[in-house]
């Protein structure tokens, strides 16, 4: 026939892909034998699919390869970032960064306990606060005893819109500050750096806080600012250091 046109004829199963690639229908009736012999010669075993499982290993195969780039990018992950890298399977991500498994179980290893340590953190400084805000009420009681109406009524101007517009902050800043544990570790550096700047007389102002209070909640915010700075140039160091390394290797 003038008009061959190739063509390729598949079985599929359960378990794996066949195919038999010829040129066109009357080259296969040839080679045909018993129906289905063909299957057992000339045969080619098809590669699976790959885009589910791809698809499935998502959310940890990215972070996967963010550190296979630079490992240092694990100082600034959040929380959920490496919690989802300590449960991703560890065959599959001591492959994805190109680890050895003993190497990929250590740093699961260490990336739980850091986790386990920062929720030993914000247990402690709730603790704390719960301490501070029962002797700030029994302190207030004890001075200046008046009603629960009264006492809620004055919470509300202090978390009205007149006070985020004196202070400067976003209401999302202030509802951190007052209402969440550790809200150091929940603002960002920038809202961590106006606290720090304005100070205790300030930000007690604005609180309605006590200055005792108030100082914690500044120190702890300043001990954060230093830490992420800390972070941020010791990345900035060993990306400088690594570049130096790579020029004078090729030089």
């Amino acid at each position: 026939m003038a008009d061959r046109k190739p063509c390729k004829v598949c079985n599929f199963t359960r378990q794996k892909s066949y195919g038999l690639a010829v040129p066109s229908l009357d080259d296969l009736k040839m080679r045909v034998d018993g129906g289905t012999a063909w299957m057992a010669r000339d045969s080619l075993v098809l590669e699976a699919d790959t885009v589910d499982s791809s698809i499935a290993a998502a959310p940890w195969l990215n972070l996967a390869q963010q550190l296979k780039q630079d490992l240092t990018s694990i100082i600034l992950m959040s929380d959920a970032d490496l919690q989802t890298l300590v449960e991703a399977p560890c065959p599959e991500l001591a492959s994805a960064l190109g680890f050895q498994e003993k190497r990929t179980e250590d740093l699961q290893e260490t990336l739980q306990r850091v986790l386990d340590r920062r929720e030993e953190e914000r247990q402690s400084k709730e603790l704390l606060q719960l301490y501070l805000k029962a002797a700030e009420k029994s302190d207030a009681q004890q001075e200046d005893p008046s009603p629960p109406g009264k006492e809620g009524a004055g919470n509300e101007e202090v978390d009205g819109v007149e006070v985020d517009s004196a202070s400067g902050f976003m209401s999302r800043t202030l509802m951190v500050l007052k209402g969440k544990t550790s809200p150091e570790t929940r603002l960002s550096t920038e809202d961590l750096q106006l606290v720090v700047t304005r100070g205790v007389d300030a930000m007690e102002h604005v609180l309605g806080w006590d200055r005792t209070r108030t100082s914690a909640l500044l120190q702890a915010c300043e001990a954060e600012l230093t830490g992420r700075l800390q972070q941020v140039q010791a990345v900035q160091s060993i990306r400088s250091n690594t570049q130096l390394d790579g020029s004078r290797q090729a030089s």
